[in-house]
């Protein structure tokens, strides 16, 4: 009686092993799936602050608010170069770079900053504000960004804001080219004379 036992036991055991291993070869013809993942289309909101990003790529965007109206958009840069004519570029540059987004755009800005400017102490400043364009939406669409000179955000900006130290900069840099200008001859020669000497 104990070898039925023995036998049973045993088939029983060969008979799960035999199911296993049927099961497992089973699990191994089937072809793999991997498994399903819904992705989501972005939104038309999504897809314009992508834009909004991509042009503003060269500096910081500050803000990108959608409104019933359109986006307000404020944009940051450092300045390249302290003068009135390179921070209207850059304004025309960013400015043109958001046109051609084809974003709705309600309201926008940009300001440039300065990290090389000093206080009477000698103190490095860091970003300083140098100068901010403001432009509404009417202005903004009026504007034929291919075309527009940046000499004319003066005219036609609905704000228009430059530090008093960028026109005393451009005041000195004219004092200094009429100074060498008048006196470029005599200063050659004497330069010259005195470093032989």
């Amino acid at each position: 009686m104990r070898k039925a036992w023995l036998w049973v036991a045993l088939g029983a055991v060969v008979f799960v092993i035999a199911g296993a291993a049927f099961s497992v070869g089973r699990m191994a013809a089937m072809p793999q799936q991997s498994p399903k993942v819904e992705v989501k289309p972005p939104t038309k909101e999504e897809r314009e602050l992508q834009k909004l990003k991509i042009a503003a790529s060269e500096g910081k965007l500050v803000e990108a608010t959608p409104t019933p109206q359109g986006w307000v958009v404020r944009f940051e840069q450092e300045a390249e170069e302290l003068s009135k004519k390179s921070l209207a570029e850059q304004a025309q540059k960013f400015f043109s770079d958001l046109a051609r987004s084809e974003v709705e755009v309600a309201r926008t800005s940009f300001e440039a900053k300065s990290s090389s400017l000093k206080d009477v102490w000698g103190n490095t400043l860091k970003d300083v504000p140098v100068a901010r364009v403001e432009l509404s939406q009417e202005t903004f669409k009026r504007i034929n960004w291919k075309g527009f000179s940046p000499d004319n955000f003066s005219r036609v900006a609905d704000e228009l804001w430059v530090h008093e130290i960028i026109e005393r900069i451009e005041e000195q840099k004219k004092q200094q080219s009429q100074q060498q200008g008048g006196q470029g001859g005599s200063q050659q020669g004497g330069g010259s004379g005195q470093g032989q000497g």
